[in-house]
């Protein structure tokens, strides 16, 4: 109900925090597939319109009057989050968003257009903030903490040893 009549869109997520919600924004259009051009840029605005909207609804409902503003990694929607007046927009390069044949379709364009209008990008690696800083001075390195020796060390097992010996599950190579 709440992604298309915004219907029980707010849902707590801990009985213990009030302060925590989960917020279900209404549905947006499918238009990936479709051409860079005048079609996937007017689909686009809605989609954009729908998601900003969802944005001014928390604001109104919570009484939030300020906010910092952070996108992770979703150049789709927010292109225009200065409309909604953060203290500061905050966008999070995860990955060389190029490398995803189907993300990178258009979010290749629309995260750089989203790195030069942010007031900050922060990135998840060296090589993301080298491209973010040709873009923008206002880029900064706040790497993933990740363990790399227990990836390592995970690449070591045999993942199949283990789940052939899983009750009622049958591996096939």
């Amino acid at each position: 109900m709440a992604l298309f009549f915004g219907i029980n869109k707010y849902q707590k997520i801990e009985n213990n925090n009030s302060n925590l919600i989960n917020v279900t924004p209404h549905v947006t259009l499918p238009i990936n597939f479709l051409a860079k051009g005048k079609i996937y840029d007017y689909l686009s605005a809605i989609n954009n319109f729908l998601v900003e909207r969802s944005l001014a609804s928390i604001k109104k409902d919570f009484a939030i009057s300020s906010f910092i503003f952070i996108n992770s990694y979703n150049p789709f929607y927010f292109k225009n989050i200065k409309r909604q007046n953060p203290i500061c927009s905050i966008y999070h390069c995860v990955d060389n968003i190029e490398e995803s044949k189907y993300i990178g379709k258009h979010g290749s364009r629309l995260e750089r257009s989203m790195i030069m209008d942010y007031d900050l990008t922060i990135t998840t690696s060296r090589r993301l903030l080298d491209y973010a800083l040709k873009l923008t001075s206002h880029s900064y390195l706040l790497p993933n903490a990740a363990d790399f020796k227990l990836f390592e060390d995970a690449k070591k097992i045999d993942l199949w040893v283990g789940l052939s010996n899983l009750n009622g599950l049958k591996v096939k190579l």
